[in-house]
């Protein structure tokens, strides 16, 4: 995995508190502050994305009209599921 062009510098004010505890964390962790930062802002961003992915099927499976199914159907349907997954990814049922 190559490494991106860091060509975006970014300020930001914060205290001898806040800064300390940065070096302390990223010297644990074996890197300097600024890649902790990114680090720590990758990591937030990813979160977000999943926070708003799963705002989005909860409201899906909100408003989605009800199916009456029978769990019996329901397990048959999973493992349906199942077995045509494996056959798209190895080719062949089962594996």
């Amino acid at each position: 995995m190559s490494m991106p062009t860091l060509n975006r510098r970014l300020q930001v004010l914060i205290d001898d508190d806040r800064y300390g505890r940065l070096e302390r964390r990223a010297s644990d962790e074996g890197m300097s502050v600024g890649e902790f930062v990114r680090r720590a802002i990758d990591s937030a961003m990813s979160r977000t994305d999943r926070s708003n992915k799963q705002r989005q099927l909860l409201e899906y499976i909100k408003t989605a009209p009800r199916v009456d199914i029978s769990p019996d159907e329901l397990d048959r349907l999973i493992d349906e599921s199942h077995l045509s997954r494996e056959f798209r990814a190895d080719g062949d049922v089962g594996g």
